[in-house]
């Protein structure tokens, strides 16, 4: 299997992470894990398996926020075009109801299949550039997900059932589950590149202890620590 990624114009780096590519000649098996975005992906190939939807070929597909990993099998001749949004801006660009889409793989627009240059559907497509969720999203991931909701409402001048609903609508997620796997991104970033003890990462990331990690970790991966 060949993976590669392509930055977007710089105009919409704040918005979408990358373009990515995925082709296979072979029979392959591939577990993704819950990263806060929302994707696109446009099946150029043939059919392949994600958990237990197929995916058609010459068919677009809207990917919701993962809170769990899910199994995609790849088929020979895979080929996969990705477009991965940036936490809370898919709804920039789009009105669907995240709510709908989270944990799911949904039949999408096919009119993605027709355009040649991404950065400029994606410049002309763009309907705002804000809105209230954005610095509150920014926030979350510079404090790796250990902000506390009561410390974050009043930081940003919002209730929590403003913020629940807000949530809701942009990430299709509750904002302690967005916060959770944010967390759980930055501990494996850590665990892979850190030479601190599990105990200490856990104390660092606010778990009650390495039991609790551990727990976290499976959740998110299937996998203990370990085995990362």
């Amino acid at each position: 299997m060949s993976y590669h990624q392509y930055k977007p114009h710089p105009a919409l780096h704040p918005y979408i992470d990358a373009y990515w590519t995925v082709t296979s000649g072979s029979q392959t098996s591939t577990r993704i894990l819950p990263d806060g975005c929302v994707d696109l992906i446009c099946n150029l190939g043939s059919p392949l398996t994600s958990d237990n939807t197929i995916l058609a070929p010459d068919n677009v597909y809207l990917i919701g926020t993962m809170t769990r990993f899910s199994e995609t099998i790849n088929h020979p001749d895979t080929h996969l075009l990705g477009i991965r949004f940036k936490p809370g801006a898919f709804a920039l660009f789009y009105d669907h109801p995240l709510h709908e889409a989270a944990d799911q793989c949904i039949e999408f627009e096919r009119s993605l299949l027709d355009v040649r240059n991404l950065d400029q559907y994606f410049l002309d497509k763009q309907k705002h550039k804000h809105h209230v969720l954005l610095p509150i999203i920014e926030d979350i991931i510079a404090q790796n997900g250990t902000s506390k909701i009561s410390t974050l409402t009043k930081k940003h001048f919002i209730t929590e059932r403003q913020l629940e609903r807000c949530f809701k609508q942009y990430t299709g997620i509750s904002p302690k589950a967005f916060s959770n796997i944010i967390r759980f991104r930055a501990v494996i970033n850590q665990i892979r590149h850190n030479t601190e003890s599990l105990e200490t990462i856990a104390f660092m990331n606010g778990f009650y202890d390495h039991a609790h990690l551990t727990h976290e970790i499976k959740k998110y991966t299937g996998h203990t620590p370990v085995q990362l």
